[in-house]
């Protein structure tokens, strides 16, 4: 399942379109490609991990992560209880297929913070890749229920919704999904084969 950053629970892409003065100093995945903070700032190392964090979510190599695992592990150390720490190392975990450690970390930022929908995206994924189709599905409407508007979330559900055999949850799960992006060829086309008149 596409995912975005932590906040925001799918990941996206981001392409720098800046003219920069001087030219960068590296390239990602270069030690010499080091974040700095704006303007000459200071960071706090938590500042820095999210940074780090930020740039590697959805990349398994290169400084970034390397950079981003250290400083996440060394802030979650100080500060067990940040829930933005703890859900940026599940997502790093997750992209690399470690869910047992990725995991843990998803039930300790919903324990902190029932109201973020990182966790139960990320442990509803979880849960779906081990074939555990109802704890997929129950994680997916709590993360469905702080925020609707998780199109890729609603197609995930509607798919261990088909798993399970409830169709017709199914099918209103992926109406909601077109409606909200009649773009969203995925849920439109499984939507299409669900409402397509079976032969006898």
């Amino acid at each position: 399942m596409p995912r975005r950053t932590a906040t925001d629970a799918e990941h996206v892409v981001l392409t720098d379109h800046s003219i920069p003065r001087r030219p960068h100093r590296g390239t990602p995945g270069d030690p010499a490609a080091e974040l700095q903070p704006f303007g000459g700032g200071q960071a706090s190392q938590r500042d820095l991990a999210l940074a780090y964090a930020m740039a590697a979510v959805g990349h398994k190599t290169g400084v970034d992560r390397t950079r981003a695992l250290d400083l996440l592990g060394k802030v979650v150390k100080a500060a067990p209880g940040d829930v933005d720490v703890l859900l940026y190392l599940a997502e790093i975990y997750r992209n690399d297929g470690d869910n047992d450690r990725a995991r843990p970390l998803y039930e300790r930022a919903i324990a902190l913070d029932p109201g973020q929908v990182t966790g139960s995206v990320g442990l509803g994924g979880i849960l779906m890749e081990r074939g555990d189709y109802r704890g997929a599905i129950h994680f997916w409407n709590d993360a469905l229920s702080k925020n609707a508007g998780l199109e890729l979330v609603r197609m995930n559900l509607a798919l261990a919704q088909l798993k399970i055999g409830d169709r017709s949850a199914a099918e209103q799960n992926l109406r909601k999904a077109v409606d909200l992006n009649p773009a969203f060829a995925a849920a439109r086309d499984l939507l299409n084969q669900l409402i397509r008149p079976q032969p006898r």
